[in-house]
């Protein structure tokens, strides 16, 4: 019986040991990260406090860039597009070469392959989706293909200058393309951690100041496993 209670006060002791610090792991990274300074010198880090501001969590941060997507999807809905561009658009290349059976005799013909083609193609599979399905199609979707092709127009017409309009309007797209993807796959997670972030008090002694002992707090970022990130 006293071998158990010994046991028992020896189990309660380790638990109370390890639960003393919840932010020990976080320390020992801080840690960790000053003894492979530069250096290679013992800087004598020391925490003297370490307080997590907040955690953020894959629902937060979709929600943030959720609202960045849609202040931007709003510059996108003023252009005036329809169906019939898209229509217009689709012929266009046709219309440029003066050649009607130019998709069927070269860009959709095995023969024949090129990046420019194999480029086209796919834009002209698109168009055929989207007229198909306009009126349910992703804003986003749309704009990619307008700005596309009226880059494509201006190029072929030799106007550097509106040439240049679409194709930065076409890359935004693209970017906001991979902000709504990235948002997809943040919400199939929602409570997954995306950070810890932590001030943390400190004191070193700084070798470049005849080892003065400095008293400094910063920011600090560290992932879901609580590893520092950098």
């Amino acid at each position: 019986m006293k071998i158990t209670n010994v046991l028992l006060v020896f189990s309660l002791i380790i638990l109370t040991i390890s639960c003393s610090n919840p932010n020990k792991e976080f320390i020992d990274k801080l840690k960790e990260q000053k003894a492979n300074n530069e250096l290679g010198l013992d800087l004598k880090y020391k925490v003297i406090k370490l307080e997590v501001l907040d955690t953020l969590y894959n629902q937060e941060l979709a929600d943030s860039l959720q609202l960045t997507l849609n202040n931007n999807l709003n510059d996108f809905k003023q252009l005036d597009m329809n169906k019939e561009d898209f229509i217009k658009f689709k012929n266009q290349e046709l219309v440029f070469r003066d050649d009607k059976n130019y998709y069927k005799n070269v860009v959709f013909n095995d023969e024949y392959s090129s990046e420019w083609l194999r480029e086209l193609k796919v834009i002209l599979e698109r168009t055929d989706k989207l007229l198909s399905n306009y009126d349910s199609t992703n804003i986003l979707d749309k704009a990619e293909l307008y700005t596309w092709y009226s880059r494509r127009y201006w190029d072929f017409n030799e106007n550097t200058k509106y040439k240049n309009s679409f194709n930065n309007y076409y890359e935004e797209i693209i970017e906001l393309k991979g902000l709504e993807k990235e948002i997809s796959t943040l919400k199939e997670a929602p409570n997954k951690i995306v950070h810890y972030k932590t001030k943390v008090n400190f004191e070193q002694v700084n070798p470049l100041l005849n080892n003065a002992k400095q008293n400094l707090t910063e920011v600090k970022l560290f992932d879901e496993s609580k590893n520092l990130i950098e």
